[in-house]
């Protein structure tokens, strides 16, 4: 399972993810993100900036698809 990271280190990271996935040349390489960093502002990036229909297309379709692992407070009740 992917870690979790918080909202904050998402926002700090995603202006070091864009840069880096732009072809634009850079005077020194870039520190790779962490890897659970890179992934999920991956994520961000194609639900925000994603051209595949509209942003609540992109928005359900991620989340209709995602494996969530919680429990039922009624099965465990």
């Amino acid at each position: 399972m992917l870690p979790t990271v918080t909202t904050q280190q998402i926002r700090e990271a995603m202006p070091r993810y864009i840069t880096g996935t732009k072809q634009a040349p850079r005077v020194a390489p870039l520190e790779p993100l962490p890897f659970p960093l890179l992934v999920r502002c991956g994520l961000a990036d194609y639900i925000l900036n994603g051209k595949e229909g509209t942003l609540e297309d992109r928005a359900y379709s991620l989340v209709a698809g995602m494996p969530i692992d919680i429990e039922d407070e009624k099965k465990t009740a």
